[in-house]
C-alpha cells in the first residue's frame, strides 16, 4: 500500500518529491476477467485483510502466525521479528495488527486504478523506478504480471523497471538479499 500512498503524495505535493521508487507496488493491478472492481481488494489482499480481523493472546502467538506465513516464515530474521513486534497493538489477550482495516480497504479501492488513481499516476512527470518482485504476497505468483508492467512502461516514459531476483513482496525489504537490490535505486542520482 505504501507505493500507492507515495504516488498520491507525489500527485498532491509535486514540489516535495524529486523522484519515486516503487517497491512491488504503485502500478494499478489488472482486474481479472469477471471480477468487479470492488471485489479486487479481497482477491488480492484476502489473507492480509483476514489478519486484520484476528486477535492474538500474546506476542509469541502473533510471531507464530507470521512464522507460519509462506512469504515470511522461511526468511525469519531479526528485522522481520522487529517489524512483527512493531505491528502489534492492543493488550493481551486481544492483540491485533496496528493496521486499520478501514484504511486498507479505502486504499485497496485504488488498486485497479479507480478513483482517479490511474490518472494521477499517468500525470506524474518525475523519474519513477519500479522494482518488481518475482513472487507475491504468498510467495507464489507475482503481484504484477509482465503485461501490466509493460502497459505502464509504455504510458510512463520516465518509468524504469527493475526485476528483483529471488524475493517476494515482503522479503524485498525485509531481507538482506532484497535490500541489496533496492539500495542502489535509493541513492541520489548523479
Amino acid at each position: 500500500m505504501g507505493a500507492f500512498v507515495a504516488v498520491r503524495f507525489a500527485e498532491r505535493h509535486p514540489d516535495r518529491i524529486e523522484r519515486l521508487v516503487l517497491l512491488d507496488g504503485g502500478l494499478p493491478l489488472a482486474l481479472p476477467a469477471g471480477i468487479a472492481p470492488e471485489d479486487l481488494p479481497a482477491i488480492v489482499l484476502g489473507p492480509a485483510l483476514q489478519r486484520l480481523r484476528m486477535r492474538f493472546a500474546s506476542t509469541e502467538e502473533y510471531r507464530a502466525f507470521w512464522r507460519a506465513h509462506p512469504a515470511i516464515g522461511p526468511w525469519w530474521n531479526d528485522a522481520i521479528e522487529r517489524y512483527v513486534d512493531y505491528d502489534l497493538a492492543g493488550e493481551p489477550p486481544a492483540l491485533r495488527s496496528s493496521a486499520s482495516e478501514d484504511a486498507v480497504a479505502v486504499n485497496a479501492l485504488e488498486m485497479d486504478g479507480g478513483a482517479g488513481y490511474a490518472e494521477a499516476l499517468a500525470g506524474l512527470t518525475l523519474p519513477i523506478s519500479f522494482i518488481r518482485a518475482p513472487r507475491g504476497l504468498l510467495d507464489a505468483d507475482p503481484l504484477y504480471d509482465s503485461t501490466v508492467v509493460a502497459e505502464w512502461s509504455g504510458r510512463l516514459p520516465q518509468l524504469r523497471v527493475h526485476e528483483a531476483v529471488d524475493v517476494n513482496h515482503y522479503t524485498i525489504v525485509m531481507t538482506e538479499e532484497g535490500v541489496r537490490q533496492v539500495l542502489p535505486l535509493l541513492a541520489p542520482p548523479r
